[in-house]
């Protein structure tokens, strides 16, 4: 062999009548080489691969050390497949100057972050703008990550099956990793982010996050404040129904009836939703009308595609 050229063990996935099955592939490159054991704790942790227009793609990285990495020359890049020929892929630079990723953070990697800001409605402070994107497939591919040494450190896999079942339209939906700590390359390991963070959450915590030291489980919901007056005075104008539950991953419908059990609003319908967070009322109808004074109830239902049911019931009350 020459020693110009570095043999290459990476593992790849090569399509294979429209679809993707493991293999491994010993080829040279001049370039790249996957390590045996990833040396940096860099880690692919959601991504955006079929944006709505005028989107953009976007990938984000956590730092799962405990140490600051400066991510200067760090790559990334897509493997392109075109059968029978060996794979090809092709590397973009995050950045050619110095970008400390402190431990237990987040940066989000995309060519516009007024663009993603503005759609998912969150801050730009960890967006970290890039010249040139690799460029990703609306249906599926492999997205690998380099350090400057052109060592892979992480890779997953994508595709839009692995989207959430009861997601009807997955355009602008990205796949968020749900461990810190299991494998980028368990398809498992991804699920839809949730429409309660408009099912995208770029640059900070996923939806979908398995908190590993979250200690009080709770399966059930509660409302904040239980009365409240939607006057437009400022003060208890709109209550919270805030909920948290064992696992994410579960649809959830939210309806109100009044005190004679006439439904009155539909605030949530079949919504992927993560294991806990809020939705807010503010006392109107379907029409947006705000409601008579008087007893309200609440009925939240979760449940998942194994079957599981559960309904629950809350008293709310809007005041004069």
């Amino acid at each position: 062999m020459k020693s110009n050229k570095l043999t290459l063990l990476i593992t790849a996935f090569l399509l294979c009548h429209y679809s993707f099955c493991n293999n491994t592939k010993l080829f040279t490159n001049n370039h790249i080489h996957k390590s045996e054991k990833f040396s940096d704790s860099i880690i692919i942790n959601e991504i955006l691969f079929n944006p709505i227009s005028p989107g953009v793609d976007y990938i984000e990285l956590y730092n799962n050390s405990i140490n600051e990495i400066d991510i200067c020359n760090y790559s990334i890049g897509r493997i392109r497949e075109s059968f029978p020929n060996p794979p090809d892929t092709s590397l973009k630079v995050i950045c050619s100057e110095s970008y400390i990723l402190p431990p237990k953070s987040y940066v989000l990697l995309s060519t516009n972050s007024e663009m993603v800001s503005y759609q998912y409605v969150c801050s730009s402070d960890n967006f970290l703008e890039m010249k040139s994107f690799p460029s990703l497939p609306n249906d599926e591919a492999m997205v690998i990550l380099c350090n400057q040494h052109k060592d892979i450190i992480d890779e997953m896999y994508y595709s839009d099956k692995m989207h959430h079942d009861l997601l009807i339209e997955t355009k602008g939906v990205a796949l968020e990793r749900i461990s810190f700590d299991n494998s980028s390359l368990d398809r498992n390991n991804w699920t839809s982010a949730s429409y309660t963070t408009n099912y995208g959450t770029p640059g900070y915590r996923n939806s979908m996050a398995v908190d590993l030291l979250e200690e009080k489980i709770m399966n059930e919901i509660n409302i904040i404040p239980e009365i409240f007056s939607p006057n437009g005075d400022g003060r208890d104008d709109i209550c919270s129904i805030n909920y948290m539950f064992d696992k994410n991953g579960y649809n959830m419908n939210i309806k109100i009836f009044n005190s004679k059990g006439i439904f009155v609003k539909n605030l949530l319908n079949n919504s992927l939703i993560d294991n806990k967070g809020s939705i807010t009322w503010n006392g109107g109808d379907d029409n947006n009308r705000i409601l008579d004074p008087g007893i309200y109830i609440i009925q939240a239902e979760i449940f998942d595609l194994n079957g599981y049911v559960k309904r629950m019931r809350k008293v709310v009350v809007i005041a004069p």
